[in-house]
Formats: C-alpha cells, structure tokens, sequence
C-alpha cells in the first residue's frame, strides 16, 4: 500500500514538473532543464524495459536477482549519462551514490510490503485453523438436523 502510494505520487509528480518545464520551455525558448528532464524520463524507460525483460528470468536466491538489476541499472545510467553528457569518464563512480540509495530505500519498502503479506497470510491460516478445530473430521453437524 505504501509503495503503491509513493509510485503513484512520484508519477503525479513527475508529470506535472514534465509539463510546468515544458511550457515554460516552449514560452521562454530555454531548453536546458527541460532536456534534461526529459532525459531522465527516456532512462528511466530504458531502465524499467530492461527490468521488464530481466524479470522474465527468475532465480531462487532473491538477493542474486536484485545484485543483477543494479548492475544492469548501474550499466545503463552510466552509459546514457556518458552520452548524454551528464558526467565525465572520471566520475563514473558517483553513478553509485546515486542508484544505491533508491535501492536500499527500495529494499524497505519491500520489506515492509513483504511483512504485511506475511501478516494477512498467517491471520488467514490461523481462522483456517479456527474452523477446522470446530468442524472436525467425522463430527458432521449437518447430519444431526
């Protein structure tokens, strides 16, 4: 539900800064931040297809899964940032101070997801359970009537 909340508020956000800047781009005829708005959102697409594309490869072990998408996520802002201009060769290694802290903000939410789900899954066994200790096997209540 949180996370649900924050990627809805982000694309609201998103959207709404995307059209301010575009307007007043096209208003003002100054391009800079705008571009550069729009860059980010042609990486983030990039980045979204390739976790799509890598979502179709399931492994068992969950952490060798998210070690991969950073990487591949790592490679692909390094390159358009590269060619987009965004940083010299030189500080490539800043890239990390940029991508880690999404994913371990990430890793929380996720967390904290995956314990709500835990939560209802037990609550559901434990009334399973319930019903089960009032109607045991061979004790069939409908036949009395």
């Amino acid at each position: 539900m949180i996370k649900t909340f924050i990627k809805k508020s982000m694309l609201l956000f998103t959207l709404i800064v995307l059209v301010v800047y575009t307007v007043q781009a096209i208003l003002q005829g100054k391009w800079g931040d705008t571009l550069f708005l729009w860059q980010l959102v042609f990486v983030s697409g990039l980045i979204s297809l390739a976790q799509l594309l890598l979502s179709k490869f399931k492994s068992n072990y969950y952490l060798l899964e998210v070690i991969i998408e950073y990487v591949m996520v790592c490679i692909i802002v390094s390159m358009a940032g590269l060619a987009l201009g965004w940083f010299k060769l030189y500080y490539l290694w800043q890239i990390f101070l940029y991508i880690t802290p999404v994913y371990i903000i990430g890793y929380f939410l996720d967390l904290s997801r995956a314990k709500r789900d835990v939560d209802y899954i037990n609550e559901k066994i434990k009334q399973r359970m319930e019903r089960g200790k009032r109607f045991e096997p061979g004790d069939n209540k409908d036949e009395e009537c």
